[in-house]
């Protein structure tokens, strides 16, 4: 028997037996994986230490935004988890903002320590927001916005995930999740396309969900748990510029998030407000035409007859899948 077996996405077995071909398709993890149809691992945060990793992040370097004070003091890491607090102190707001490049005081980007074009990324994540706060997992550029008119090359920025409890007159909206396409930059000519999805009856505030982004040369697709939720509109400009991650939590009172509540968000100790992070992944895309073949084998399987199967299977073992993603075992 061989096997051959993505990690984490799908596993295709063929048996030969008493001159009769049986094809076995484990379809348990096919069909969930078979949408963002990756590629092989480029890149990933597991958060396995006891500190963040420098290497693979850097905190925001201009420390206020809105009613946010970024400070590391809010950033943690232990038991496999990042932990992104949102807590109160003498009258004071403070939260984490970390991005895959390095950036000056002056907002200069100085380093890149981690960035892609076109693949799949992909976050579990645990949110518990509350209002006038929201937690993001999205994806820019160094350049949006510059030239304006030509997104494509300047690129775009791209929300895989935005989750808030609070709104301005919708009440608790823990059930939903934003995701969006913004680009021309962030003035007069800032243009974007937006997706609020949901309501997700399992999604609220303190469960584990995968949040997912497939970016490709024609589009971009959402995804939620390894479904896909929403396609971008195909008039929407699709980035061709390296862009970097970003795991953010804003504070902003009266915005889309609703109001900052009267006491605040609670001591850093005490604070029941903040995002968990279990991994960050980035991957290929996948090479053309392998799963392809591989999901068209079992036709060509019971078409050819029995006297084939030894050449056949002779060649899935010989199949070239991409580096890292796959692993064959023979028995």
């Amino acid at each position: 028997m061989i096997v051959v077996t993505r990690t984490g996405g799908w596993r295709l077995s063929f048996r030969a037996f008493g001159g009769v071909a049986a094809v076995c398709m484990s379809l348990c993890s096919v069909v969930a994986a078979l949408p963002p149809n990756v590629g092989s691992l480029q890149w990933s945060d597991e958060f396995n230490g006891t500190s963040l990793n420098l290497n693979n992040w850097a905190y925001r370097p201009w420390p206020t935004e809105g009613d946010a004070n970024f400070t590391p003091n809010a950033v943690s890491v232990a038991n496999g988890v990042l932990t992104m607090q949102v807590y109160t102190q003498n009258g004071l707001h403070y939260s984490g903002y970390l991005q895959s490049v390095v950036q000056n005081t002056s907002g200069a980007y100085t380093k890149t320590l981690f960035n892609t074009t076109y693949g799949y990324v992909e976050a579990r994540i645990k949110f518990n927001t509350a209002p006038g706060e929201w937690n993001a997992f999205w994806m820019t550029s160094t350049s949006i916005g510059n030239p304006i008119g030509q997104a494509q090359t300047a690129g775009t920025e791209i929300d895989i995930v935005e989750h808030n409890k609070g709104s301005l007159g919708s009440g608790d909206v823990s059930s939903y999740y934003n995701t969006a396409i913004h680009w021309d930059g962030y003035g007069t000519a800032a243009q974007s396309e937006s997706h609020l999805n949901g309501p997700i009856s399992d999604l609220g505030n303190g469960s584990w969900h995968t949040y997912g982004l497939r970016w490709s040369p024609t589009g971009y697709q959402f995804f939620y748990d390894d479904t896909l939720e929403w396609t971008a509109s195909s008039s929407d400009p699709v980035s061709q510029h390296p862009e970097f991650l970003l795991l953010s939590s804003e504070i902003q009172n009266g915005s889309w998030a609703g109001y900052i509540p009267a006491g605040g968000y609670g001591a850093k100790d005490s604070m029941q407000t903040y995002m968990q992070v279990d991994y960050v992944r980035a991957y290929a895309l996948p090479e053309p035409g392998t799963l392809a073949m591989l999901l068209i084998l079992p036709a060509l399987l019971l078409r050819r007859g029995t006297r084939r199967v030894a050449t056949i299977v002779q060649s899935i073992s010989e199949i070239a899948l991409p580096a890292g993603a796959c692993s064959r075992q023979e028995s």
